[in-house]
């Protein structure tokens, strides 16, 4: 399998044809665009190309000071663009958008022109150019030159030490580097904040990037859930590992939102996670509390949010979600079975309570909801 955005196009590339497809793309991208050339000489590739046998795309990180050092028109007119095309087409982005900063609204004004360059040039692009990617597709190429075959090819601009970090696979066996990257996702997104491989780390429901280093993100992470070093991040294993040394109650909320990503994507969940105990239902257990599981646990227990008033709490959307991926099914057929044979568990002796994150009460119940973090 090759990129999944040219997926008619694209195949996985063979790591010995890496570094001359590299140097082949460098080069075509000098004779488009002659006054950036030395630019391209700071590409590095990042994620999990050349630690397999096979990758499935290349990823270019490059800093953002070697596209743009600031957006003049002189800087912009290196890229043969000219800077009122420019200037109304950032107008544009930045009077649409809802959250971008006025950095990321240039920045993807400049990728967007710069894509049609490559497109003009007979580079294939393909999905939508944010402010810190463009995705192309080139032809594979060995010593001997092209070789019939092509690749996905991304750029990925931002600072380049977090771009290092953020994107770093060392090619685990059975696992992507998506599997190291999300769960911290996961443990970002359980403190109230977004991680974005190419902008840092905010608040959410905020505009401001605030923590743009690992080092600050790091330590944010230790603020949270105890002390971590840099190489910890570095595979799934090691950050899982290091999870469970630091014995923090918001273990069990972690993994059920980082397996509830890894489904919503499409992506397989580590071996290792598939029978993780509840931990809900683990402390019920252990203070002594009698209450009603909804089985299959194996269905189910990913959409338990807490435990109130000696009962289960289950967040119905995700309820729903782990009943459609369970059961192969619609929606719809999801909600008729929830309505016609799980809603009345409810009644029984210590029944679970179903929870709606924007109803005050749960359903069925004048309780009010315990308050999620």
């Amino acid at each position: 399998m090759g990129g999944n955005i040219f997926k008619n196009k694209a195949t996985s590339i063979p790591k010995e044809r890496i570094e001359p497809t590299i140097k082949a793309y460098k080069d075509a991208l000098k004779n488009i665009f002659p006054m950036k050339g030395h630019s391209f000489n700071f590409f590095e590739p990042v994620g999990s190309a050349g630690k397999k046998p096979t990758s499935g795309d290349l990823d270019l990180a490059i800093d953002h000071t070697h596209i743009v050092r600031n957006f003049t028109g002189s800087e912009i007119g290196k890229w043969s663009i000219e800077f009122k095309e420019w200037n109304a087409l950032y107008d544009k982005i930045k009077k649409r958008s809802r959250t971008a900063t006025d950095e990321m609204c240039k920045m993807r004004a400049l990728l967007t022109l710069i894509s049609a360059k490559l497109a003009e040039n007979n580079i294939d692009v393909g999905g939508q150019v944010t402010a810190g990617n463009i995705f192309t597709c080139f032809p594979q190429h060995d010593e001997n030159g092209p070789t019939g075959d092509y690749v996905q090819i991304d750029w990925m601009v931002g600072d380049i030490d977090w771009l290092r970090w953020s994107y770093y696979s060392h090619g685990e066996k059975g696992l992507k580097g998506l599997h190291r990257t999300q769960l911290l996702v996961a443990l970002f997104s359980e403190i109230g904040y977004t991680f974005s491989h190419f902008s840092g780390i905010k608040k959410k429901n905020t505009s401001d990037w605030t923590i743009t280093s690992p080092e600050d993100a790091l330590k944010m992470l230790s603020e949270h859930y105890g002390d971590i070093k840099y190489s910890y991040t570095q595979t799934f294993a090691k950050l899982h590992a290091w999870l469970c040394s630091c014995n923090s109650s918001l273990y069990s909320a972690v993994i059920n939102r980082y397996k509830d990503i890894l489904t919503k994507s499409r992506d397989t969940i580590p071996d290792n996670l598939k029978d993780v105990p509840n931990q809900f239902i683990e402390d019920a257990k252990a203070s002594g509390y009698k209450f009603t599981i909804l089985e299959p646990q194996e269905a189910y227990n990913d959409a338990i949010v807490a435990f109130d008033q000696g009962r289960l709490v289950y967040d119905v959307e995700k309820l729903m979600d782990c009943m459609r991926i369970y059961n192969h099914w619609e929606y719809g057929t999801a909600i008729t079975w929830f309505e016609y044979n799980i809603l009345n568990t409810t009644k029984l002796e210590g029944g679970p309570l179903f929870y709606e994150e924007n109803e005050e009460y749960y359903l069925t119940h004048k309780l009010k909801c315990v308050t999620l973090k």
